[in-house]
């Protein structure tokens, strides 16, 4: 992994602990901040060549955008809890009070870098629309692709051949000469696929420079050569879902939740198993209109008061909390898949 700032896991419990009674001292919070921001800082230093270029770009530091990063993780709400601490402590898999210290260290470490890499994903979309929408469909087509993979190494994400033939002991490619070679085999070309079979022919042939090439090396050239084509041409301006990706993410974010019914709801007494039941049933329901785009406020109350033969009342004040809770973690769960690793 990549952290550099230390911290005893049963201290780590420990402020966690009084933070999730409200309770925590500035001692306590000063720790625990400057520990989190060890772990962002480090995972950003990890990708260096790309997050110091997209600093520059937005001209800021990345201090900055670690600090981003923990102002988010220690976020307070109006009742001055750190609500994403309270997030997170109430979706580990294993109660805070019963689970192992280490185990609750590397969970928080993992916290840390998840909050790290939508950070930056999002600030690559603010800055670069276009590039994280050709990046999205170069990550679409390189889990297709037979020849090229994308992997990451301290330089951050490359393309290189599936074969492991990268030729490590040779020299980085240099860029000019990569974009020179590039740009004479894609210039008529903006079809995703078509462009990384040209990309696959370079790499593999070349017997000079180290066979791979960062990721985000290769949207930018795929950038210029999209703006010196007809806007009718360009067929990477839409971030498009396949429909094996689509079936993919509902039934992950359906097996989730159904998870999170158990455990926030049923084991805790909160609906019988009956109703547990109805709830899973109903949250299916409400997804498959929002996949649909005909979801909204109003037909999630009625569908909810169909299934459980409810009045608007009873909606409101029981069952409204957990379908909006529901939801929320399933739009949550979609934009993530959107901002991976971006």
């Amino acid at each position: 992994m990549f952290y550099t700032r230390t911290m005893d896991p049963n201290s780590l419990q420990s402020i966690l602990r009084t933070i999730s009674l409200g309770k925590p001292s500035y001692p306590e919070m000063l720790k625990i901040v400057h520990y989190s921001r060890s772990i962002a800082e480090s995972y950003l230093l990890h990708h260096r060549a790309s997050v110091l270029r997209l600093c520059e770009i937005n001209g800021i530091s990345l201090a900055d955008l670690a600090t981003d990063i923990i102002a988010e993780i220690f976020e307070k709400n109006k009742e001055n809890r750190f609500v994403q601490i309270d997030k997170f402590l109430d979706h580990l898999a294993t109660p805070f009070n019963n689970i192992d210290v280490k185990i609750l260290q590397n969970e928080f470490q993992r916290y840390v870098v998840l909050r790290a890499r939508v950070q930056l994903a999002r600030t690559y979309i603010q800055t670069d629309s276009a590039g994280a929408k050709i990046l999205r469909n170069l990550k679409i087509h390189l889990q297709k692709s037979n020849v090229l993979h994308a992997v990451e190494d301290f330089r951050g994400y490359v393309i290189e051949p599936r074969n492991g033939e990268n030729q490590k002991l040779l020299p980085a490619f240099q860029l000019e000469v990569f974009e020179q070679l590039l740009l004479s085999e894609i210039r008529n070309k903006a079809d995703i696929p078509e462009i990384l079979d040209s990309l696959a022919g370079v790499l593999c042939r070349q017997t000079t420079y180290r066979r791979s090439i960062l990721l985000f090396d290769v949207v930018q050239i795929i950038k210029k050569v999209y703006l010196v084509l007809p806007e009718e041409d360009i067929t990477v301006n839409r971030i498009e879902l396949t429909s094996e990706e689509i079936e993919y993410l509902q039934s992950k974010i359906h097996r989730d939740i159904e998870e999170k019914i158990i455990t926030k709801y049923w084991i805790k007494g909160k609906l019988d198993k009956k109703q547990s039941k109805i709830l899973s049933e109903t949250f299916k329901e409400i997804m498959t209109q929002w996949w649909s785009g005909d979801g909204n406020d109003t037909s999630i109350a009625k569908i909810t008061r169909k299934n459980f033969d409810i009045s608007t009342d009873e909606y409101n004040q029981h069952y409204r909390p957990m379908i909006e809770y529901l939801v929320n973690q399933a739009k949550q769960q979609f934009a993530s898949y959107l901002e991976k690793d971006l």
